[in-house]
């Protein structure tokens, strides 16, 4: 059956989104209210506008609440460390031993607001990065609004291949790229290129906001560094596997060796991806404060 292409058509699929939106924005109802009218008019949409059948609608269905069992197994992980580190006073240590680390405010708000931030957008997402360095960020002094702007910024670059390589994978799917194919490497390849790209921009906004032109000066050194060791350590790692990948994922990321032996084991191109945003991030703070002293304030 042909479908005809134009703008109504398109409204209608739109439709469901457009009235999730407006019910959880415009009259604050809750995910679990809303979501059930937004099902509502996709199967009706479904049904009168697309021509579906029952049988198509509950394929689809059962497609969807697959594709979102592990992105809701990283969400309620997520939650749960959250909860943990939050119960167990965990971010205050954190905090209070960055400030002994690293004594100057400058690398102190990098450190939190977009170090930090970068590793838990690989290991959690879903708005966990905010969630944690905002009060982290209100706790040195830093203003609620830029509290909440600075981590937006700074955890932004991990998105592609953080959340557990969760994203990319999807985006590779959708896009039809079979893993371990070549237009697979290369199209993983030019992604991690441009995120380095972000990954800076991302510490040059965060050291503007904390003193414009000075800041951004004396911050130089330390934000160069660590986008060499962030966005370049995520490229070097896209480029090995198997053996070579054991022996990087034993060097920057010593939390992960377990992970890291699976995919040598498996010898899986796929794996790779699973902790590419957040395997740098154990050098940063020793690195960070030893070699940028002349950025401090």
């Amino acid at each position: 059956m042909n479908i005809p292409i134009n703008l109504f058509m398109w409204i209608m699929a739109f439709l469901p989104i457009i009235v999730l939106l407006i019910l959880m924005i415009k009259f604050n109802w809750g995910a679990t209210e809303a979501a059930p009218v937004g099902l509502m008019i996709t199967i009706f949409t479904g049904l009168v506008f697309y021509k579906a059948d029952i049988r198509l609608l509950a394929s689809e269905s059962a497609k969807g609440v697959w594709n979102a069992l592990i992105i809701l197994i990283i969400v309620w992980t997520a939650i749960l460390m959250y909860q943990v580190g939050d119960e167990a006073k965990a971010f205050l240590v954190i905090r209070n031993g960055m400030r002994k680390l690293l004594p100057n405010e400058l690398l102190l708000v990098l450190a939190m607001g977009w170090i930090f931030e970068s590793f838990l957008q690989g290991i959690t997402g879903f708005g966990v990065p905010v969630a944690v360095g905002a009060p982290l960020l209100i706790g040195i002094g830093v203003k609620p609004l830029w509290a909440v702007i600075i981590p937006l910024l700074g955890q932004a670059w991990g998105n592609t291949f953080g959340t557990l390589g969760a994203a990319w994978d999807s985006l590779a799917m959708s896009a039809g790229l079979s893993v371990g194919s070549k237009e697979y490497l290369v199209t993983a390849m030019w992604t991690a290129a441009f995120i380095w790209f972000w990954n800076a921009i991302g510490g040059f906004a965060t050291c503007w906001f904390y003193g414009k032109g000075k800041a951004l000066k004396k911050g130089l050194p330390a934000v160069a560094l660590m986008a060499v060791i962030q966005g370049g350590g995520e490229l070097l790692k896209l480029r090995l596997h198997g053996g070579e990948l054991l022996l990087i994922g034993i060097i920057f990321n010593y939390r992960h060796v377990e992970s890291s032996i699976r995919r040598f084991l498996f010898q899986s191109v796929r794996y790779s991806y699973l902790s590419i945003a957040d395997s740098p991030f154990h050098l940063v703070c020793p690195i960070l404060y030893y070699a940028t002293k002349p950025a401090v304030l």
